[in-house]
């Protein structure tokens, strides 16, 4: 039997924080999250918690996996230094869920006091449901394989077709940067490997992410075979 997704945290508050909904052993707490210094901050973060997995160890391992996106959205919107008034949101979907791993997209959106506008992020966890770890970017491709080149390719011809408003040529992953929001991420669904980077990296925030759909086909060869559609589903 598979085990089960279930919202774990969803609360939107001006004042105290309120106690997760599906309280389970690795399972953040508000006052993980979040430092009293901003509980005055409205704030509405959705993710997944993973039920069902016999090992605790794994089971720890994923949700803090799948959680992960919470803090990542924290410290894009200004880590604690987040005045009163910001707004922080997080919705997630499971994109493509089988025998072996999980997918999970995750948009969000947050917005300063004054600011003319939101900034709109989104996040990617892809995770092994045998150890809990996710995936790096370039876990997800065979030995031998120029997986960079092969994504920047399929970026360009993305961006052609699809009329892209660029800031620049992509003609790097940004995978060495030091600053996570500029590197991609990813997510699988049924039908393709969606490659992703934030805006104001490569398109200005009027477009929003750069985010390139990429049919299983043209990665035949190169994505490994259990990541293809099929496989341990």
């Amino acid at each position: 039997m598979r085990a089960l997704l279930c919202l774990v945290f969803c609360c939107l508050i001006p004042v105290a924080a309120c106690a997760p909904c599906a309280a389970q052993e690795g399972a953040d707490s508000p006052d993980d999250m979040w430092s009293p210094g901003i509980k005055t901050v409205e704030w509405q973060v959705n993710y997944p918690f993973y039920l069902g997995l016999d090992n605790e160890e794994t089971a720890l391992e994923l949700n803090r996996a799948l959680a992960a996106p919470a803090d990542q959205l924290r410290a894009f919107a200004g880590g604690d230094g987040l005045e009163p008034g910001a707004g922080l949101y997080m919705t997630f979907s499971v994109t493509r869920r089988t025998n072996a791993f999980i997918s999970v997209a995750y948009e969000a959106s947050f917005m300063h006091l004054g600011a003319a506008h939101p900034v709109n992020p989104m996040f990617g966890v892809t995770a092994d449901l045998a150890t809990g770890r996710p995936y790096a970017l370039m876990d997800m491709f065979a030995p031998g394989c120029d997986a960079q080149k092969l994504l920047i390719g399929e970026i360009a011809r993305f961006t052609e077709n699809n009329d892209a408003m660029l800031l620049a040529p992509v003609q790097s992953l940004n995978l060495d940067l030091d600053e996570a929001w500029q590197r991609p991420g990813f997510f699988l669904t049924q039908e393709s490997f969606v490659l992703f980077f934030q805006e104001y990296v490569f398109t200005p925030h009027v477009f929003g992410p750069l985010v390139v759909d990429i049919p299983y086909a043209r990665l035949d060869g190169c994505l490994k075979k259990e990541f293809m559609p099929g496989s341990a589903e």
